[in-house]
């Protein structure tokens, strides 16, 4: 950082506050900055995207926010209602690419108290409600006898490997485990 023209220290700059913002003391920013960064260099969800995106630049506003009296959490008022609205709409488009900016336009909320108000009404952000469909729904074309690929297109997976790695963490097995399990079932009730 250096000193403007008066000679006092210039305000730092959007990358030097972010550089501090990292640097510190480590609580759930690096978590944020590793999901972000992975939700960008792997197969994501749109909505994954933007709500991990929202989620991080969230945090940092709050922590370095010049003003903290004007920057607050917000208030929730009677937003259930709105909220119930996008969730029945990711409900019957679970395998579209939807955007938060979608979700928040049908729940007539900004995307940032959208994103809040749903993590705070269902204790999932957006976009893992929407994997947490989507493996569902995988789940149910893999007991029907469907394909892993076929069965990660359906469910609105970018491709098998995508299913394979959100499948694995919210079932604690592989989609091919699952249908082998699936089967061994099958065979000792006949």
């Amino acid at each position: 950082m250096s000193d403007d023209s008066n000679g006092r220290p210039a305000k730092p700059t959007l990358l030097e506050r972010l550089s501090a913002f990292l640097s510190r003391e480590p609580d759930d920013r690096e978590e944020l900055l590793r999901l972000l960064h992975g939700a960008f260099e792997q197969p994501a969800s749109q909505l994954e995207r933007h709500a991990l995106l929202l989620d991080f630049l969230t945090a940092f506003i709050f922590r370095f926010a010049e003003n903290k009296g004007v920057c607050r959490e917000p208030l929730f008022g009677k937003e259930p209602a709105a909220v119930l609205r996008a969730r029945d709409y990711l409900a019957e488009h679970f395998a579209e690419n939807s955007s938060l900016k979608t979700l928040a336009a049908i729940a007539n909320l900004s995307p940032f108290h959208f994103s809040r108000v749903f993590t705070a009404h269902f204790g999932v952000p957006p976009h893992i409600f929407q994997t947490q469909l989507r493996v569902l729904r995988a789940r149910k074309l893999l007991q029907s006898g469907m394909p892993i690929a076929e069965a990660a297109f359906q469910a609105g997976f970018a491709d098998q490997s995508h299913l394979n790695r959100h499948f694995k963490r919210l079932t604690a097995v592989t989609p091919g485990q699952f249908i082998k399990n699936s089967k061994n079932v099958q065979d000792t009730a006949a």
